[in-house]
């Protein structure tokens, strides 16, 4: 992550362990040589675990057991995203690989989303008063309320509530981890619906 911005230069990371590197290219391939800079430990970023690098024998495709979902968490997906995945998992099903399509039984996304808010508000919002914070909360609470990730991002903050968060995201690691470790890979949307055109220039303000 070293030169990942934010932080901005100078500045305290306020999202420490939130941030991930997501390099997009257009090949596998190029992804690869990607992941030989970034993966592992490097100067000024030494708390990154080692990762393994690429396997010296390329394994069959009849090998690989993937699974697919064109939802993620009950999130409703444009037709077009949903179409390009089955598409896409189509296509590997051709070259041989086994194909299912899977999510983690009763896996508790909602929780998840809530308890990112609960660690980005306190990581990202450290620096701001727990009664600022409470005015804030005071004002969004009945905007945010149906939307788990910004319950807990605005209220106040403590050490205790803090550590809870990382005890449960710990958890819903570890159960995430026992359905990844059943497959290969698991493709998903990344986004719920395509890219949307920006809006056109005018003279008038918004």
């Amino acid at each position: 992550m070293t030169g990942h911005i934010p932080p901005l230069p100078g500045a305290t990371n306020g999202i420490r362990g939130m941030a991930v590197a997501g390099p997009l290219a257009r090949s596998a391939r190029d992804l690869e040589l990607v992941f030989d800079i970034i993966s592992g430990p490097g100067p000024g970023d030494r708390r990154v675990s080692p990762v393994p690098g690429a396997p010296e024998v390329t394994p069959e495709v009849s090998s690989l057991r993937i699974a697919w979902a064109t939802e993620l968490g009950g999130v409703p997906v444009s037709a077009e995203i949903a179409s390009a995945i089955e598409t896409f998992a189509d296509a590997i099903k051709a070259t041989g690989a086994k194909m299912e399509r899977a999510d983690p039984a009763g896996f508790p996304y909602e929780l998840a989303w809530e308890t990112w808010g609960a660690i980005l508000g306190s990581q990202g919002g450290y620096e701001r008063s727990n009664f600022a914070r409470s005015i804030g909360s005071f004002f969004a609470r009945s905007s945010v309320a149906d939307s788990p990730m910004q319950r807990r991002i605005v209220g106040p903050i403590s050490v205790h509530s803090y550590m809870e968060s990382q005890e449960v995201q710990d958890e819903l690691m570890d159960r995430l981890d026992g359905f990844l470790s059943e497959y290969d890979a698991w493709i998903v949307p990344v986004s719920s619906t395509v890219a949307f055109p920006h809006m056109a220039a005018s003279r008038r303000f918004g």
